[in-house]
Formats: C-alpha cells, structure tokens, sequence
C-alpha cells in the first residue's frame, strides 16, 4: 500500500523553507540558499533507491554517488548475458538495458561557424549516439561502485516515518532512505505515488532510423550533407531530422500520421513527398527504422510525495519538437545532485527547493514544445492539448 505524507499530497506547496529566497519574474525564478546542514531529518544510512537505469536514471546515480551517498539502480529489464561473477539479479553496465539507437545532437552548421567566429573559445556541439551516451554512462557508474540490480520491475511502495520499502513483481522488496523514480514516461512510481495523476497523451506516431555512413553494396554513397540538419516539405507536411552520430554513423527522424505504416511505406511517402533524393538514399539504406509513439505527460504540480521524488520523463515526459527532453533530465539530475551536497542529506528540504527550481522551467518546456508541436496540425499531424 503506498502512503504519502501531509505535507506532499497531491497539490502543489505554496510555502518556502526559511533557508529559501525566491524572486520571481513572470515563469522564471532565482534562488537563495541558506546554509543547509544538518537537521532532524538527514539521512542516517545514506541509502537512495533509483528505479529506472536509463540516462535520467544512471545520470543521477552518478550524481549522488559522487556525493557521498549510496544509490542502487533498480530495472525491470534482465540482461541477456549476465556474467558468471555476478551476484544473484545483479548486472554489470554492458547488459543492463536495451536503449534504440537513437542519435542527438544540438546546433547546427551554420549556427555553429558563426558562434565561432565570434567566439573562439566556443566548444562546437557533439553528437553521439544514444546508446553509446549510455554506455559510458553506465561505464562511469560501474567505475564507482554503483550497484545495478535487473529483472526488478516494481509493483508497489510503502513510506515509513524514516524509510520507503519498494515491492517488486518477483517477490523481493528492498528499503531505502529515499526512492527516486527515473521510470520514464509510464512511471510506475508516478502512478504510486500520485495514482491521480493526469496519464501520458498520445500526439502522434515517429519514426527513428540508423544507418551506416559510406559506400553502400549498391556502390552508393550514403551518408548526410550536414552534420545535422532538417528536411521538410511546408506543403504536405513531410520532414526528416537528421544527425551524423560520430565517424560511422548517422540517425534520423520522421513523423507520421498513420501508426500501422511499414518501413516501405514511410520511405515511398518520404521520396514521393520530400525533394532531396540523398535524404532518400541514405533512409533506403537504414540498418533499422522503428516505430514510435510521441507522448507529452500533462504538467504536474508536484515531483515529490514524502520520500519518493521523480526525475526525468517520470516527472516531465515532453515532445520531442523542442529537442529539450534528455537536457532536462541531465538537470533534474543535477540539480538533485548540487542539492543533497548542499543540504547534507536533508531530504525536506531538498525536495522543496527541487520543485521550486525545477516546475516553472520543465513547465515552460513542455508549453513550448507543445505549441511547438501544434503549429503542425494543419499538416495532418494531430494536436495536442
């Protein structure tokens, strides 16, 4: 049975902390700190409970890690190839999750050569590959002695007055001084804790590709003629983002409207659509193109109840059209980490400064890609609200 505590209902906190100064300007805020310290309610064992090891998740692993605390990432995927020298449900990084290998990137070309220009210190964007980004990740945190537990998926959680027991589908059950749901957009934990909670909205079908940069079988040469970029048709609505993810390969993405449409079908609809023939090309020669659902989870007033606090798309699942996703979480997670160096483990209070950073800045996100997202709906692409 999951509990929550007064001061952590469902319903926004109106009241700051007396270590806490906010001034605010319209959705922006700036922020205070007191002293911190310790008080009645820091942490004894320093045990933190992380569901989810996806980037939100191993991101904040690290974070508090290097804090002095003990986190666990707890999974529901089980690894195909556990190693021998493993403990019973534990895993090393290299097994641990199955992620699409989905590139990211940010900026452009000729945005980046003018920043440059002017800035000569200017370290120009990386794109890496999803996966890759998560296995150095996992890497770091393997280096650190974060243990990593799979085939957890959890079922339920119970709030103690100084700790939180969390129940799994397999009958085992841990407790923790904390939890911390990095579980993605259908959150177990978000359910949990906040079982009123507004559910994800579907806006639309994607699709997301990768391919192998260089001279095909055909002896056709497939790469991109950016480092990334974007494609589009304003007439029939049809457009690809695409990114160069390291030497040897690239990504890209497509919307479509229609979510039973095979891979043959999105690239006859992209040639017949879309007047860039290498765009083409290299979309005919993807390793693999998977379908996806486009989601935006409703804005929450809160990302805490009692012990349990939410990160990632757990707390905030965005559209993808404002390119803002991951960037939130690595500052969910940061933010989370800044917080319990500066208050020693005072989790009352970290909370309550968490959601007095973090809800007008992931509030204003998911506006923005919403609105973002709706300027296409004379496209056929459907509208969210």
């Amino acid at each position: 049975m999951s509990t929550e505590h007064e001061d952590t209902a469902y319903n926004r906190s109106t009241s700051a902390s007396s270590d806490l100064t906010a001034h605010r300007e319209g959705s922006e805020s700036s922020f205070t700190l007191g002293n911190g310290g310790e008080s009645d309610v820091t942490l004894t064992n320093k045990r933190i409970a992380i569901i989810g090891c996806g980037l939100a998740g191993v991101v904040t692993a690290i974070a508090l890690k290097k804090q002095g605390f003990e986190p666990t990432l707890f999974d529901k995927v089980i690894p195909p190839r556990p190693k021998p020298q493993q403990e019973p449900n534990e895993s090393n990084y290299d097994g641990a999750v199955h992620f699409g290998e989905v590139g990211g990137g940010v900026g452009m070309d000729v945005i980046t050569r003018e920043i440059q220009a002017n800035h000569p210190d200017y370290i120009p964007p990386l794109h890496v590959m999803r996966s890759d980004l998560h296995g150095a990740l996992m890497e770091e945190a393997h280096a650190l002695g974060i243990k990593v537990r799979t085939g957890k998926k959890i079922v339920n959680l119970e709030q103690h007055e100084d700790s939180v027991t969390v129940y799994f589908d397999d009958g085992d059950s841990i407790t923790s001084d904390l939890v911390i749901g990095a579980d993605g957009i259908h959150s177990v934990t978000r359910r949990l804790i906040f079982p009123d909670s507004p559910k994800p909205v579907v806006c639309g079908t994607g699709w997301l590709g990768v391919l192998q940069r260089g001279v095909a079988a055909d002896g056709t040469l497939v790469d991109f003629d950016q480092s990334i970029g974007i494609y589009a048709n304003p007439l029939n609505g049809t457009s690809v983002f695409q990114v160069r993810s390291g030497k040897n390969y690239a990504t890209f993405a497509v919307t479509e409207r229609n979510i039973a449409t095979p891979q043959k079908v999105v690239i006859m609809r992209i040639g017949a659509r879309l007047d860039s023939p290498n765009v083409v090309n290299c979309i005919q020669h993807a390793q693999r193109i998977t379908r996806v659902s486009l989601y935006y989870l409703p804005d929450l007033p809160i990302l805490h109840s009692g012990r349990v606090v939410l990160v990632g798309d757990a707390a905030h699942g965005t559209l993808p059209t404002y390119g803002q996703g991951l960037n939130q979480a690595f500052e969910d997670a940061g933010t989370i980490g800044a917080l319990f160096s500066h208050f020693r483990g005072d989790y009352s209070q970290i909370y309550k400064v968490y959601n007095q950073v973090r809800l007008d800045r992931v509030h204003k996100i998911n506006g923005l890609s919403q609105k973002m997202w709706n300027r296409q709906r004379h496209r056929g692409l459907g509208q969210c609200t």
